[in-house]
């Protein structure tokens, strides 16, 4: 999340947890499903005193961040969805592996790097099992009880969580943006001046009223 945290933090003040098992933080014995991530993540806002936060994931963290909007309104102005897995309609084990496998081959090789390293620290059983933990919940079930204004992002190459999927995400909820990038799945390494953009107009846009929920958007600046 770093290349996208550091050019919003120009503009916010930007928290970036590890949440429990992930990074550098304590592992738990075995990984938290998606409702306990969701918890740790409100126990971070509170240690830090943090009552409201605009909450902003990739991939797994597209679904915690969907978990938490749905069960703290109060504590979220906006759920900003990136990549929002999994795809209701590819939501076997085989098939995601696939998708996973073939995104690898359209991410910049260092974020490769980076995967490779922590699935070598924590092992393939964590990493197995915190697979199966997304499989397991349904971010379709949830996007239609958040209240808080929607913003889902999707590349355009992105084989996890392509731009039908995330159209069909958007349409659960009057409160919903979507914007597509070119890029693959993991935008906020791979096109963060272009998700920070698209993430900087939302939120300003939403705290300068001017209508445009329910919009799908093709952002076209940039085609690298």
């Amino acid at each position: 999340m770093l290349p996208t945290a550091e050019r919003l933090a120009t503009r916010r003040r930007v928290i970036v947890p590890d949440l429990p098992g992930f990074g550098h933080s304590d592992h738990p014995p075995e990984p938290l499903a998606v409702p306990a991530l969701a918890d740790a993540l409100r126990t971070v806002l509170d240690v830090l005193g943090v009552e409201r936060a605009h909450i902003l994931g990739n991939s797994l963290g597209a679904q915690v961040t969907a978990e938490f909007a749905m069960r703290f309104p109060e504590r979220t102005a906006s759920a900003i969805l990136v990549g929002p897995t999994v795809d209701g309609r590819a939501p076997s084990l085989p098939r995601q592996a696939w998708r996973l496998a073939l995104d690898a081959f359209r991410e910049r090789p260092p974020l490769l790097a980076i995967v490779f390293a922590d699935i070598f620290r924590d092992g393939l059983r964590f990493a197995a099992t915190s697979l199966l933990n997304a499989l397991r919940d349904r971010i379709e079930d949830k996007v239609p009880h958040i209240s808080a204004p929607v913003l889902i992002v999707s590349g355009t190459r992105d084989p996890l969580a392509p731009p039908a999927w995330a159209t069909q995400l958007g349409s659960l909820t009057p409160c919903a943006r979507v914007e597509l990038i070119p890029g693959p799945h993991a935008l906020n390494y791979s096109r963060p001046d272009e998700l920070v953009r698209a993430v900087t107009e939302f939120i300003e846009g939403r705290e300068r009223p001017t209508g445009g929920m329910g919009q799908t958007r093709m952002n076209s600046d940039e085609h690298r």
